[in-house]
């Protein structure tokens, strides 16, 4: 098996052949960055005049594949495959590069090789320009190497990839309406409670006699009202200096903004770095007790989570 360049698997940036026939009153497909999932789904379908987007815009037809070639859009997997055009064009971002597969391609191999990790994690490393501004340069796709394969071979591996595509669409929408009723359950104890049979109590207005009137609302008659800094010991987080390497690598586990993606899992156990007792000692830093709940105040602002064990946490969280 040998590896070619993409660019010989793909057209890069190629002119566009306009239908006959088509005038500029004539509605096409428009594709703006916004309308591109992070997961390479065209999520919402525009239409404008083809006057009004003719100039000014990047433009592609029918089954070719858009990829994102600016920070952070590129990393975050930004991109889709144009199927299903009206007036078999389109027009979109200038901040999208367009692939075109050659003659004995399948244009959906391409689109799985532009949303495979290690097509991004290259990609940005050879991104170019100012900080916030970096971009994906057309040469990178005569440098990036794909595995060499037939037109069949091709369009069974987008086949067992579009088939695991669906199965994870199936099963977030699952979560997205376990989650649904979580929050209407969570809503229901957190304004009713449990009565002492363990059952949910009845709401307000088929049991008043049960309820009071609070700063809250509607609580049940025997619950009270009271700020959270009375019931909890408030504490924010901090950083040791990065720069003295004995304050790191110490064992005594520090959540992170590396670590946002394990919020919202009930209990962080595992971090993605570590401080030393040194490092605390020497800081302001605090080392939390297990059991400490701490909130995101920065990415993700209002996430949570419980601290399995005792660890640390940086200046991003308050515990």
């Amino acid at each position: 098996m040998c590896e070619v360049p993409l660019s010989t698997v793909a057209e890069v940036n190629p002119p566009v052949r306009f239908p006959s026939g088509l005038s500029g009153r004539d509605l096409v497909s428009f594709i703006p960055m916004s309308d591109v999932s992070e997961s390479g789904e065209w999520t919402v379908r525009q239409t404008r005049p083809l006057a009004s987007v003719s100039a000014g815009f990047t433009a592609f037809e029918d089954g070719d594949v858009l990829i994102a070639k600016i920070t952070p859009c590129l990393e975050n997997g930004k991109g889709a495959h144009a199927l299903g055009l009206v007036g078999a064009i389109g027009f979109g971002s200038t901040e999208f590069h367009v692939l075109r597969a050659r003659p004995g391609n399948a244009p959906r191999f391409v689109f799985h090789v532009t949303q495979n990790r290690s097509f991004r994690h290259t990609a940005e490393a050879q991104m170019v320009g100012s900080a916030g501004q970096q971009r994906v340069q057309r040469q990178f796709f005569d440098e990036f190497l794909v595995q060499r394969f037939s037109l069949d071979e091709q369009l069974f591996i987008s086949s067992v990839l579009d088939t695991l595509a669906t199965a994870i669409h199936e099963t977030e929408a699952i979560i997205a309406k376990l989650k649904a009723v979580k929050q209407g359950l969570l809503h229901d104890l957190l304004t009713r409670g449990i009565d002492a049979n363990g059952e949910l109590r009845p709401p307000q207005s088929e049991a008043p006699h049960l309820y009071k009137e609070s700063p809250l609302g509607w609580i049940p008659a025997e619950w009270f009202v009271s700020l959270l800094d009375k019931v909890t010991i408030r504490g924010s987080g901090h950083t040791p200096n990065k720069s003295i390497p004995r304050y790191w690598n110490g064992g005594i586990k520090w959540v992170s903004l590396a670590d946002s993606h394990r919020l919202d899992k009930i209990f962080i156990s595992e971090t993605d770095k570590e401080v030393s007792a040194l490092g605390i000692a020497n800081s302001s830093a605090v080392l939390h007790p297990g059991g400490t709940v701490v909130l995101s105040r920065d990415a993700g602002v209002g996430k949570s989570a419980v601290l399995a064990e005792d660890m640390a946490v940086s200046q991003h969280f308050m515990a």
